[in-house]
């Protein structure tokens, strides 16, 4: 099992404002697995996916990833075993506006401090694969929306994770650039890769292999 949740709670506030999101979650998630999260606004879907992502920790339960437990890890290995095992996709991109290209897909390499590995070489794979090797130089306004995003993927494989977790990847795009970038997250899953995408978007969703419901913090399909 490559991830696995048991009995994720997650609330925020204290007092009379706290408000309870996640409630109650159990989840298991295979390796090679292509799934979409769905739920209306408001439902979880995001705090899970934040959760499963190990960007933040939940208020009681367990996740387990390749079974082990992480919810006890501290703050440096937690990070350490993101940058490796998870990838991340973001509808608002999240590249940093004074680094090229180049510079923005091998930033989780810097920080990893890892050595030996050719990650130029990685890079240039990367970047011709998903046909923006010429703007490599570039800085990211200087780049049209699909090609920020297809520069975010390059960031989230560099590392050659096994999870791609995707949040709402077509949300800034029109249809023809976002349906391309839902073809390259699926092409991904046929190489091996476990993809879950965050969407509303109907099209999107039933494109996966999976479907995952959320209502009020609870699974419910």
């Amino acid at each position: 099992m490559l991830l696995k949740l048991v009995n994720i709670k997650k609330s925020f506030g204290e007092g009379e404002a706290r408000v309870e999101v996640l409630k109650g979650i159990d989840l298991e998630i295979k390796k090679g697995e292509y799934i979409s999260l769905v739920g209306p606004s408001g439902s979880g879907k995001s705090t899970l996916m934040y959760l499963m992502g190990l960007l933040d920790k939940p208020s009681s339960g367990e996740i387990f990833i390749e079974g082990r437990s992480v919810v006890n890890l501290n703050d440096e290995e937690i990070s350490a075993l993101r940058n490796r095992f998870i990838g991340f996709v973001f509808q608002q991109f999240n590249l940093i506006p004074k680094l090229t290209v180049f510079e923005n897909v091998i930033l989780p390499y810097v920080y990893s401090r890892e050595k030996g590995k050719d990650i130029k070489k990685r890079a240039e794979e990367l970047l011709t694969y998903l046909g923006i090797w010429e703007k490599r130089n570039n800085y990211p306004n200087e780049l049209s929306g699909g090609q920020q995003q297809r520069t975010a993927i390059a960031r989230a494989l560099i590392m050659e994770p096994e999870l791609i977790l995707a949040d709402e990847p077509t949300g800034n795009l029109d249809t023809k650039t976002g349906g391309e970038i839902i073809k390259i997250l699926e092409e991904l899953n046929k190489k091996g890769k476990t993809v879950i995408i965050v969407t509303h978007d109907p099209s999107i969703a039933k494109r996966a292999k999976r479907r995952i419901k959320i209502k009020d913090g609870k699974i419910y399909e």
